[in-house]
């Protein structure tokens, strides 16, 4: 196997250790021997065990920023592309469960920073795009202030999707963002933007 292939095989089987188990409780001696390999070929690749948490999350965000990236470079209206960039931050943020992230953050808080400039900059910015869309679409009511409708959503994510809050909630951040999408879209959209979206939700 080449060498990019065997550091591929280590971020694939790492990916699915943390993921269920959380970054601390998965040993360097423990992930080798599941994958049958020498540490000596672990470390050709990964300096340490936090360089490899490290480079777990940069691929996190390079498939998150890629795949909202995707999303808004599709060709659709404003309602579709609201519905796809949910259905792709709840599938996504859903394997970074409560325990998960609460680890990350207690034991290796640089790497918890970049997810929380990754949706800080990231998620938001992709959402502001998206309402600038919808606004020149005429999604929403004429009597809405746009910009305090985006200022509005941006203080709900960051105030509730984020690990502090979700560790101590019953609800999960792909919830959360649905509900906060609800009650903000309920009452801000035309009537047919608000029936195009109820109607999509469904499907």
């Amino acid at each position: 196997m080449s060498p990019e292939g065997s550091r591929e095989r280590i971020l694939d089987a790492a990916v699915g250790k943390f993921m269920s188990l959380g970054f601390s409780k998965v040993s360097v001696d423990e992930l080798v021997d599941d994958l049958g390999m020498s540490k000596k070929t672990f470390y050709k690749h990964f300096k340490t065990k936090e360089d490899l948490i490290g480079q777990v999350i940069d691929r996190l965000v390079l498939k998150i920023r890629s795949g909202l990236a995707r999303i808004l470079e599709t060709e659709g209206d404003f309602v579709l592309k609201l519905i796809m960039l949910l259905e792709f931050l709840g599938k996504t943020l859903s394997k970074l469960s409560r325990p998960v992230q609460e680890d990350l953050r207690r034991n290796y808080p640089e790497l918890w920073d970049r997810i929380e400039e990754m949706r800080r900059d990231t998620i938001l910015v992709n959402f502001s795009k998206l309402f600038s869309e919808g606004a020149l679409q005429g999604a929403f009511r004429e009597d809405v202030n746009q910009e305090i409708l985006l200022l509005t959503f941006l203080s709900a994510v960051q105030g509730v999707v984020n690990p502090i809050v979700l560790s101590e909630a019953s609800f999960s951040a792909d919830q959360a963002l649905h509900s906060i999408m609800n009650i903000v879209y309920e009452g801000v959209l035309t009537d047919d933007a608000r029936e195009q979206y109820r109607s999509v939700r469904k499907v």
